[in-house]
């Protein structure tokens, strides 16, 4: 992993800030137009058709830039800049909010590989923290490795979001799989 300081990364992201809360406040504003057809959606679909709508606006943005590179690989999405390599996440006390598993547990390590063409980058996360009501957004940048947040660069004081829009979630708890029986046989 290449160490990178809070304040070596904060000079190296720099000129991206406006552009990484612009893509994220579309992104929010975008996901307020869709709910305000009021569909039933998990908390789960919010969050992953922001992030659709966020790496959309990544593609948009950073594309024809010369000096970053977008990386999408084995269903990861980031953004290279130098040495940093930024995922865009909803955060939840500075950290992702991922399920576990292999890859999570490799990037939260520092350890995962982005392929032979570059060398281990320092991996950062992008992020954005809605309170309870989504109405005010809470924007910064981390570098986490393991249980520990290294360091955190906020990017805003939050967002007030003119008319939050009650989003309507799917009370219906899910079934549990029904239980096969089956009959011994007769010969058995």
């Amino acid at each position: 992993m290449v160490k990178i300081s809070r304040d070596q990364a904060d000079s190296i992201l720099k000129p991206y800030y406006d552009d990484f809360v612009g893509i994220m406040q579309q992104a929010h504003k975008e996901w307020l137009e869709l709910a305000a057809l009021k569909p039933v959606l998990s908390p789960r679909t919010r969050v992953n058709a922001i992030n659709d709508l966020i790496r959309a606006g990544v593609r948009r943005v950073f594309s024809s830039n010369p000096d970053t590179r977008i990386i999408a690989m084995r269903g990861l999405f980031f953004l290279k800049v130098g040495q940093i390599a930024g995922r865009f996440k909803r955060l939840r006390n500075s950290r992702p909010s991922n399920i576990p598993t292999y890859q999570s547990g490799q990037l939260e390590m520092q350890q995962l590989s982005l392929g032979r063409d570059f060398e281990r980058p320092l991996i950062v996360n992008i992020g954005y923290t809605p309170n309870k009501a989504w109405d005010q957004i809470k924007y910064e940048i981390s570098c986490v490795r393991g249980r520990d947040v290294l360091w955190s660069i906020s990017l805003s004081g939050g967002l007030e979001i003119e008319s939050p829009i009650e989003i309507p979630v799917s009370d219906i708890p899910p079934q549990a799989p029904k239980k096969r029986v089956f009959k011994k046989r007769q010969n058995e």
